[in-house]
């Protein structure tokens, strides 16, 4: 699974804010296997972990977090509905 920009934006917001991923699970009250996880798209923190990250990050959860709408579009880009025949793989 491409899981390109849905799991950069956290670390992209990490990195402008200068820190690691263990200073962020610090500062967020988390274990950094947490900050890890997320970064790669493989488990969302709970949404009062979310608010803390975006609070120390100075953003927002939804410039942290992927839309329905674009969980959507890789599931179906990973199914082939709403592919055309000629880009199926």
């Amino acid at each position: 699974m491409s899981n390109g920009k849905r799991t950069s934006s956290l670390r992209d917001a990490r990195l402008r804010a200068g820190l690691t991923q263990q200073e962020l699970s610090w500062a967020c009250g988390v274990n950094v296997i947490t900050i890890s996880r997320a970064e790669r798209g493989k488990q969302w923190p709970r949404h009062a972990t979310l608010r803390r990250m975006a609070a120390v990050l100075d953003t927002t959860i939804d410039e942290l977090v992927p839309s329905m709408e674009e969980n959507d579009r890789d599931a179906e880009q990973l199914a082939g509905v709403g592919v055309p025949d000629s880009q199926k793989g």
